[in-house]
């Protein structure tokens, strides 16, 4: 023990030392003299100790491929989720250079797979997921597991599959400071790097705060119809693929970063999100490259759903209607009633569900119903989800005023993650020779369409549906 001491205080042994400030069971990119170098081994300048063999160099046709490969079983609430979840599995691969909000990803129904979708991404880079639970009994709670997961040294951390209201300051705080002091039981504060960790979480309904939501990145994921014929490969379903051929799909990951480093690193203008330059970078990154649109289409509204108790159970309410078969008709308050209860969701009024025998206990209720749709609404019409939902004025058989609501799915598009979205009856348009020229648009509906009379802000090349060539276009709106 003393010769020990005695080595660990002596400056020139620790001078020889090979410092490591990353770990990582992949090859990394880094940045040296404006070009991207590769790390595999060891490298005494960066400190990097990355495991793994090179990866190699792939076509950016192929990389797109083997993206939308990883995504082409899932079915999202509109094109710009798909977009949202590229941009998370990408998004790893670039955290060394700046913060990542939360990859939350959001469910309509329990077994979507959203922690598949995670195990997915973890396995690009051969990684394994640190999950987090709730826990309902026993010692310790989210805080001190995320702490543990911190020390353990956890690069990937996913918060499974939460529900109610979610308050956890630490976490807020952790997602916006370089640095973390995490407390373990038994043991003194231990400073975490917060730059290099990549927090996910999953959920069917998480009432969250509205800082937590203004750090979040949320994919809506919907389920699959019992009928729906998932990939099939040698090895199994999608997940197992990947795992046996890792290095390729980071090679797709690689690719996408390369070609977006080759161009000179452009952003685009977005600024709908607090972490702008995560949001800049990866927005144009799925449009110029993946033939997504926008990344942020419609992002403030869910966050703003996602943070508004009334908002999420509106939400469950249209679910629900979905599920019963009752989408397009109108609706009283009193057959809402039915809807819920019959799905087991909150029933404002009342916490138990016999009460609802008595007449003069139902009046109340059909009362508090009526009170927090509501609440709702700014005016007669409020889109959740795809979902628009209207409320409408009429009369009873006594002459007293009521309000009637109607959930519809009209206007809905087919969301396929590989290229633009085409409703049912729409014929998809030939692929776009070289020459032709992709105007990018300042504004765009809720389905990344075009809105009439919007004004070109860039355009590019195409070429086999990939951006090669950029010319920036001089900008004709202020943002």
């Amino acid at each position: 023990e003393t010769n020990a001491r005695l080595i660990l205080n002596a400056r020139e042994f620790l001078n020889r030392l090979p410092p490591i400030h990353v770990l990582s069971p992949c090859p990394v990119l880094v940045e040296r003299e404006g070009q991207l170098v590769q790390i595999v081994g060891y490298e005494r300048e960066s400190g990097i100790l990355a495991a793994g063999e090179p990866i190699p160099d792939i076509s950016l046709e192929e990389a797109q491929r083997l993206l939308n490969e990883m995504i082409a079983d899932y079915c999202y609430t509109t094109p710009a989720d798909s977009a949202r979840h590229l941009a998370s599995i990408i998004t790893p691969a670039l955290v060394l250079g700046g913060r990542a909000p939360v990859d939350l990803t959001e469910a309509n129904e329990s077994q979507s797979g959203k922690g598949f979708k995670n195990k997915i991404t973890a396995a690009v880079y051969g990684m394994k997921l640190r999950t987090i639970t709730q826990r309902r009994t026993g010692v310790g709670g989210i805080e001190e597991s995320f702490s543990g997961a911190l020390v353990d040294g956890a690069q990937l951390i996913c918060f499974d599959n939460m529900k109610g209201k979610m308050d956890i300051p630490s976490l807020e705080s952790f997602l916006t400071e370089d640095t973390f002091q995490a407390r373990v039981p038994y043991s003194g504060d231990v400073e975490i790097d917060a730059r290099r960790v990549v927090v996910m979480m999953t959920s069917n309904k998480a009432e969250i705060t509205p800082d937590f939501a203004n750090r979040s990145c949320i994919t809506r994921i919907q389920k699959q119809p019992n009928s729906y014929t998932f990939q099939k490969y040698d090895e199994g379903n999608i997940l197992e693929h990947v795992r046996a051929n890792q290095p390729r799909y980071l090679a797709a990951v690689f690719a996408m970063i390369t070609k977006w480093h080759s161009v000179g690193k452009p952003c685009t203008a977005e600024t709908q999100h607090d972490f702008r330059r995560w949001a800049a970078v990866l927005d144009w990154i799925v449009q110029n490259l993946l033939r997504c649109p926008t990344l942020l289409d419609g992002h403030r509204e869910t966050q703003r759903r996602m943070a508004t108790p009334a908002l999420n159970w509106l939400r469950d309410v249209a679910l629900a209607v979905d599920r019963s078969g009752r989408t397009g008709e109108w609706l009283l308050t009193n057959q809402i009633l039915d809807i819920i209860e019959e799905n087991d969701l909150e029933i404002p009024g009342t916490q138990v569900a016999t009460d609802l025998q008595d007449d003069a206990t139902r009046r109340k209720v059909v009362r508090a119903i009526g009170t927090k749709l509501g609440g709702c609404f700014t005016d007669d019409q409020v889109t959740i989800d795809g979902m628009v939902i209207q409320r409408r004025k009429g009369k009873d058989d006594g002459g007293r005023d009521r309000n009637e609501y109607q959930f519809d799915q009209r206007g809905k598009k087919t969301v396929s993650p590989n290229g633009p979205e085409y409703s049912p009856n729409e014929t998809p348009p030939s692929p776009k020779s070289p020459n032709n020229l992709t105007p990018f648009v300042s504004k765009r509906d809720e389905w990344g369409e075009p809105l009439k009379g919007s004004e070109p802000l860039r355009e590019f090349r195409v070429d086999s549906g990939i951006a090669e060539e950029i010319t920036v276009v001089e900008y004709v709106e202020d943002f």
